[in-house]
């Protein structure tokens, strides 16, 4: 009978292997094997949150408005991504739509909905290749608004989560800078122009 690096009788010698084919397993081994493996998936399934705030020289009104107006968000959201309503377009509680990856045969799908909204919040709640939230909060300052956002989420798929955390996870933090640059610039150029 074969025997396998998993038994290893000189550090456990009280304890008792079991037979797979021709191999033989230490259970305690095959136990941390097991829990090696958990904690793998565990981290890789995790929450992970990514915070960005931005200081913009426009109202929290006027700011709100580039987040929650479909046509103004598609002026500083992402080309890559595209949002459509599913029916009527709304950021009251309960309003719903998908946010589309554009990648040609594939067009990965976020489905999302408003979970919380007040006067300067409003938090979408997203499911897809991504389960989380998606929170954005306009709050006054002297000098006009800090834009906070915080995207909050998790991986389900344990393949999709290693590939995100190895390939995209930096180019998703640096995206949402440039985001908020873009939402910045056309917050106060608006602004401007109405002020004026």
């Amino acid at each position: 009978m074969g025997r396998s690096l998993f038994n290893c009788n000189c550090c456990f010698s009280n304890q008792s292997p079991f037979i797979i084919g021709s191999l033989v397993f230490n259970l305690d081994i095959v136990k941390l094997i097991i829990r090696y493996c958990l904690d793998i998936y565990l981290i890789m399934s995790s929450t992970q949150i990514f915070e960005q705030a931005i200081l913009i020289k426009a109202s929290a009104t006027m700011v709100e408005r580039r987040i929650t107006d479909l046509d103004l968000m598609h002026r500083w959201l992402n080309p890559a991504l595209k949002c459509e309503p599913i029916r009527e377009w709304s950021t009251e509680i309960g309003g719903r739509s998908r946010f589309i990856i554009k990648i040609p045969l594939v067009n990965p799908t976020l489905i999302s909905h408003v979970i919380e909204r007040e006067p300067g919040l409003i938090v979408w709640q997203f499911t897809g290749f991504f389960k989380g939230s998606d929170r954005w909060e306009c709050q006054p300052t002297e000098a006009g608004t800090k834009l906070i956002n915080r995207f909050e989420f998790q991986v389900p798929n344990p393949l999709v989560s290693w590939g995100f955390n190895q390939f995209a996870a930096s180019w998703t933090k640096n995206d949402m800078k440039a985001q908020l640059r873009r939402l910045k610039r056309v917050a106060e150029e608006t602004y401007r122009l109405e002020c004026s």
